[in-house]
């Protein structure tokens, strides 16, 4: 029998090692040929090495696993969650994931989603692979790490977000503000929608809330609820040419 390339991430040391130690000793099947504690460096290293299968885990210091599998990857792979996180949406993930594994994790259960790896990995009539499946079901909708849980917003949900530095904070529609740990780059990443634009570099928002196009002292936008949105020259041709549309 062939052996199976995999790969693993996790940004626990410790954990990394263990389910290393587990898998040589446990399942001879699976060939480990690299790790990785973050989700750039997974992101590289997962389309130089082009794994077949991948334990994953869900948080990732200030990023998350979606965060991964919401990157361009030109290759299929089948993917098996690792996490000590939310049991209610294990029981979500589990519908759509290869498998997952609960930490602290059993001989027995890495035994159990090995086997169920193999078995299809080894199929010559395999489905779309585990990572389609996640993208199907958290199409649209933006990763939010917020305490020991991750919240999923939908695109519409999203009046506009502001960068503050490295972070950035992001105003919903429900009159809430979240601070994400994340540049401003990782929401204009996770934004599919064409009805968002940048008015400004430190600026991304959603033009169904837009009520004005003030073009005095240089320009700006006013949204529905007030909130005023300075312009740069490129935010303001970007916004001619959509309103010219």
């Amino acid at each position: 029998m062939r052996r199976i390339k995999t790969f693993l991430v996790d940004d626990e040391p410790g954990a990394l090692n263990a389910l290393e130690s587990m898998i040589i000793a446990e399942s001879p099947q699976l060939e480990i040929i690299g790790c990785s504690g973050n989700v750039d460096d997974a992101y590289v290293q997962i389309k130089r090495l082009q794994p077949e299968l991948i334990f994953l885990d869900i948080q990732l210091r200030d990023q998350t696993g979606f965060d991964l599998l919401n990157m361009k990857f030109e290759h299929p792979f089948e993917v098996i969650f690792v996490t000590a996180y939310d049991q209610y949406a294990i029981q979500a993930f589990d519908k759509n994931a290869l498998s997952y594994l609960l930490k602290p994790m059993s001989f027995e259960s890495l035994s159990r989603v090995t086997e169920r790896a193999t078995k299809v990995l080894l199929s010559s009539d395999r489905s779309a692979s585990s990572v389609v499946k996640a993208r199907s079901v958290f199409k649209d909708r933006i990763a939010i790490p917020h305490g020991s849980s991750i919240e999923y917003l939908a695109e519409d949900e999203l009046i506009y977000a502001k960068a503050d530095g490295s972070y950035c904070e992001i105003y919903l529609v429900d009159g809430r503000c979240r601070t994400l740990s994340k540049p401003l780059k990782y929401i204009t990443s996770c934004i599919e929608s064409p009805d968002f634009f940048r008015p400004h570099r430190s600026y991304l928002v959603n033009t169904a809330f837009i009520r004005k196009w003030d073009k005095a002292d240089g320009g700006n936008i006013i949204l529905k609820d007030g909130t005023l949105i300075p312009l740069s020259k490129e935010g303001r041709k970007a916004l001619a040419e959509y309103t010219l549309k």
